[in-house]
């Protein structure tokens, strides 16, 4: 029995959150992230969830700002996986985040890099963006190159009230879906549920893109 694909699948999920850092807490942060037992009692986590992604998680100072901080976690799914399924993998990075506090961290910037995709047999772009379509080149090239069919093409936003930054966005015939990888950033008054709330927000985003068929 061949098991059914979810109308909308998540291939990867990469959160990050930037946030200031005073000197005295510097050494204690760094400490903290190098540790390869947290590490792995992190990937030992996710394991439990049963969720099928493979974890990173990565951390960092900003050259031009000394006193910024970035911790990125990364979660690959290793193939076609409900998007709703990643929310389950999110309260060991939650966890983790919740231990900023401790360093006095309130206010952070979250930002979010999503690749979904949404099946074609029950969405479509939204009217604006009919893709495949024909791509018009000179008679000259296109009879040297062969004949252009446009699939996927990006689109970065400036002054987003969403805090959306780029769209890339692709016809994949095979899959028969369309590829949708989304990236945003927004300033948070809060770290409380900032992993769940920062995918839920992007994955909201991604939607605007597309319409269910009737």
């Amino acid at each position: 029995m061949v098991k059914e694909i979810s109308p909308i699948t998540c291939s990867e999920h990469c959160f990050c959150i930037r946030f200031n850092l005073t000197k005295d807490n510097k050494s204690a942060f760094r400490a903290e992230m190098k540790s390869k037992k947290d590490m792995q009692e992190f990937v030992k986590e996710i394991k439990k969830t049963k969720v099928k992604v493979i974890p990173h998680k990565a951390w960092g100072t900003l050259k031009k700002d000394p006193n910024k901080a970035l911790v990125s976690f990364k979660l690959e799914a290793k193939n076609s996986l409900d998007y709703n399924e990643i929310y389950k993998a999110l309260p060991p990075i939650q966890k983790r985040i919740e231990r900023l506090k401790r360093y006095y961290i309130k206010s952070v910037e979250a930002m979010a890099c999503t690749g979904f995709g949404f099946s074609l047999k029950e969405f479509k772009p939204v009217g604006q963006f009919p893709i495949p379509a024909e791509l018009p080149l000179s008679p000259e090239l296109s009879k040297r190159l062969g004949k252009p069919k446009l699939t996927a093409f990006g689109i970065e936003f400036e002054g987003s009230p969403l805090g959306l930054k780029y769209a890339l966005i692709g016809f994949e015939e095979e899959e028969k879906e369309l590829s949708m990888l989304v990236g945003s950033n927004y300033q948070s008054e809060t770290i409380d549920n900032i992993a769940i709330n920062a995918y839920k927000h992007v994955a909201e985003i991604a939607k605007l893109f597309v319409v269910k068929k009737e």
